[in-house]
This record gives structure tokens, C-alpha cells and sequence, in this order.
């Protein structure tokens, strides 16, 4: 590993930027007049979900494909190669981490834990060993560290995933972190985790921090230079943010039209629910919150019947589609050599308008025609909501679904899906780690910690 050089060292910023603009294939551009960085300190490119925070960040550092870069950019007081050479590969490896926005789809299916950290962090003295994997892992808050580390990519949660990344930065020891949306599948306790370190990262390493978020919270607890992105041009200063909609709470709750008892998972040896007992009613909203890998998601999946539980029952007359389950990787639930309208018109309920449903998901006709891995994280978000919303189900089930969005527009999607739900009279539960949300909107609010409620 390339040693980092300290400021005392040297003088000048870590990363120096200036004149920038990045072009996607498309004619999308995004740009970035002037920014710096200076060692052990950290800016935030905020704004709106497609605006091309995330387009700007990697396509500044060649790590888009179909993008290209112009302008100035140093890391360390050299200029970053504009070609995939093998400069850049050595300067990328070396100096430069990268966090993307979907953790388990940077990770190898095929690959153990143990064996991906190994080869993502090989400096010049070998791979680590494993006893500091484990306690890189044990430092932001990951249980059980030596038994992820035999399990695959599909084995893990969102969070945890994201965490076996950032155990990958902490071992390298970059002079610069990118990072993509860090904390948005994550719960208040495993954000407080990332965040200590990230600033273990900034006070020992002196490493640098450049990221794209929503959490406005996060932004001023790393003390970042907020930079508000719009019209496809990061400008300094902070963006707008609204309050969550308040809903009116159901005063009598409706009949029941799922009945859980006893429920019981395991997977893979290990009990991941324990005894579940609920009852959702016709029209209510109900939230589900607990911290990362507490089993809400697998929760979820038995509701929804993709995965039939080891006790217990679900009661209701309920067929599929009538239940249906919007996952919190997005990127994972939908077909990516299929454009997102033949995606959502092949389950689409006769009068299901399709033109008008997308308008109040803020997703625009054009991006209809695209393919998912063309669309930004909180677009590919909002497109599997749609689907989901084609086939008019009776019961919603939410995963996240703010998670990857900007606070605009995760309100007028919670916005839209409240007036959906009295339109239509449908249940949901709304999974989520954001408290706020789950009091403003929620008739009921279950915590779910360990397996059990």
C-alpha cells in the first residue's frame, strides 16, 4: 500500500477539484466548479434523487463506464488518470475506497466473506489476517463476526453487508473514501457504529471523505462541507428539506386481514424468528422497526409467501398477488435486461394507468423506457414501487422504501403512497429504521429485536 502523506509533508489538499463535469451517454451531465478536500476532512454532495450526485462522484474517478470526465482533479497532488489504464488500477487500489449505494450487489455471490475481504484488501505485506478481520468487523458493531465470515453475499442483510464494506475501508486505510448513501439501510444504532468509524478513519489515517447523502445529520457529525446538488451542478450550502406528512390515524381499527401466530423461522441453523404474534386490520398502516439483521426482512418475506415459515401460521384469505413485498434492494427485485414499463405492464391489473401512477412517483415517462441499471438508486426504487402498485394489491409490504431516497422526495412518495391507501383502502406495514417517519404516518409501531416483537 502507498503510503499516505502526511500534510506536514506536503501542501496541499487531499483531493482538489476543479472545473469538473462529468457526461453519461444520454447527454446527462453533471458538474462540479470547485472543490477541496483536505486531509482528515470530508464533503457532501446532497440533493434530490437523480439530480447526479452519485454520476458526478464515481464518473469523476472513471468508475462509470459510460461516462466521461473533463476538468481538474488531483488525489494526493497528482492528477487522476482519466483512462482505465494501469495507473489508475494501482492509484485506485491503493489510495482510493469506494462504498456503493448497494452493498450486496458489489459483493461476489459465489464468494465467501473471509475470502472477499482477504483479496479486496491486499497491500504490498499481504492480506490481513484473520483475527484483524474480525476485529475490524467487531469495531462497527457487527455480531457473531467470525460466522459472517463463512457466509455468502445472500446470507447477510442489507446492513450488515454495507459494514463488511466498510470493515474492507478501515483495513485499507485510503487517502480518500468515496462513499454512496452510507447510512440509508441503516438503524440509529448501526449509524451511530459507521459513523465512529469514519471518524477513526479521519483522525488516525487521515483519510478523506467524499460523499453522496440524504442524512443531513450525518453530513454535520463528520463536520462536511455540504454541497447541494441541482440542476446537475454541485454548488456549496444545504438544500431544502420538508417534514414528513402527517397522516390521520385510524380512531377504530377495521377487521383483520392477516392473522399471525407462532410464527418460526430458521435459516441455516440459526433461529431467525421467534414465536411471531400479530394482527394487521383492513386499512391500517403498520410499522415495523428494529435494528439491522433483527429479522425484519425475512419477516416480510414470510408475509408475503416467498418463504414458508418452520411454525406457526398466517391467517386471512389472502392469494397472490393480494400481498405484495417491495423489497429493500431495489436493483435485486427487478429484471435488468427488461425496461421498466415492460416490467410493470406485464402484471398490470386491466385499469391500471400506467402514465398517471408514475407521474405521482415522481418517475418521468422517458425513464419508463430505460433499463434498471440506467436509472439512479431512489428512480430503480421508485420503478419496483410501481410494480409492485400494478397489481392493485389488498396488503403492501415496504422494505426501506425511503431508504435510498433524498428527504424531497421520500416525502411526496410517502405522500402519494398515504393517498394510494385511502384511495384504495389497502393495508400496509411499513418497514423502517427512521423513527420519525414510523410516528408521523404509523396507527401502530411494533419493534422487532432478536426475532421477536
Amino acid at each position: 500500500m502507498i503510503p499516505f502523506l502526511r500534510s506536514q509533508d506536503r501542501d496541499y489538499p487531499s483531493v482538489q477539484a476543479e472545473g469538473l463535469q462529468v457526461l453519461r451517454q444520454g447527454g446527462f451531465r453533471a458538474s462540479l466548479p470547485e472543490m477541496r478536500i483536505h486531509q482528515g476532512a470530508a464533503a457532501a454532495l446532497v440533493g434530490p434523487s437523480g439530480c447526479g450526485k452519485t454520476t458526478l462522484m464515481l464518473g469523476a474517478f472513471g468508475l462509470l463506464p459510460d461516462a466521461s470526465c473533463q476538468g481538474r482533479l488531483l488525489v494526493a497532488g497528482d492528477a487522476w488518470p482519466q483512462e482505465a489504464n494501469k495507473v489508475w488500477r494501482r492509484r485506485l487500489r491503493s489510495q482510493v475506497c469506494v462504498l456503493n449505494q448497494d452493498p450486496k450487489a458489489a459483493l461476489d455471490p459465489l464468494c465467501r466473506i473471509d475470502r472477499q475481504i482477504r483479496q479486496a484488501c491486499r497491500p504490498d505485506s499481504g492480506p490481513p489476517g484473520r483475527a484483524e478481520i474480525i476485529k475490524a468487523l467487531d469495531s462497527l458493531g457487527l455480531a457473531d463476526a467470525g460466522e459472517i465470515l463463512g457466509r455468502y453475499p445472500h446470507q447477510l442483510s442489507g446492513g450488515q453487508a454495507q459494514r463488511v464494506l466498510l470493515a474492507v475501508a478501515v483495513l485499507r486505510r485510503p487517502i480518500l473514501l468515496l462513499t454512496d448513501e452510507p447510512t440509508a439501510g441503516l438503524d440509529g444504532e448501526r449509524q451511530e457504529f459507521f459513523l465512529r468509524a469514519l471518524q477513526l478513519m479521519q483522525k488516525d489515517f487521515g483519510t478523506s471523505i467524499l460523499i453522496t447523502t440524504h442524512d443531513h445529520q450525518l453530513v454535520r457529525d463528520l463536520d462536511a462541507a455540504p454541497y447541494a446538488m441541482l440542476d446537475g451542478i454541485a454548488r456549496p450550502g444545504w438544500p431544502s428539506r420538508p417534514s414528513w406528512p402527517q397522516r390521520q390515524k385510524n380512531a377504530k381499527p377495521g377487521p383483520p386481514i392477516m392473522d399471525c401466530r407462532g410464527l418460526k423461522l430458521r435459516l441455516g441453523g440459526r433461529e431467525i424468528l421467534s414465536g411471531i404474534d400479530f394482527c394487521l386490520h383492513e386499512g391500517e398502516l403498520l410499522a415495523l422497526v428494529g435494528p439491522s439483521g433483527c429479522g425484519k426482512t425475512s419477516l416480510a418475506r414470510v408475509l408475503a409467501g416467498h418463504l414458508a415459515p418452520d411454525e406457526g401460521e398466517i391467517g386471512g384469505d389472502l392469494e397472490q398477488p393480494a400481498v405484495q413485498l417491495l423489497y429493500q434492494d431495489a436493483f435485486a427485485a427487478l429484471t435488468p435486461h427488461r425496461s421498466i414499463e415492460e416490467q410493470v405492464l406485464e402484471v398490470a391489473a386491466e385499469d391500471f394507468n400506467l402514465r398517471q401512477e408514475s407521474d405521482a412517483l415522481l418517475l418521468v415517462e422517458e425513464r419508463l423506457e430505460e433499463l434498471p441499471g440506467h436509472l439512479s438508486g431512489g428512480e430503480r426504487r421508485r420503478a419496483a414501487l410501481l410494480r409492485a402498485l400494478a397489481v392493485e394489491p389488498k396488503i403492501l409490504i415496504l422494505d426501506e422504501p425511503t431508504a435510498s431516497l433524498d428527504r424531497n422526495t421520500a416525502t411526496a412518495v410517502i405522500g402519494t403512497l398515504l393517498a394510494i391507501q385511502r384511495r384504495r383502502g389497502m393495508s400496509m406495514i411499513l418497514i423502517t429504521h427512521d423513527l420519525e417517519l414510523a410516528e408521523a404516518v404509523a396507527d401502530r409501531v411494533l419493534t422487532l429485536q432478536e426475532g421477536r416483537i
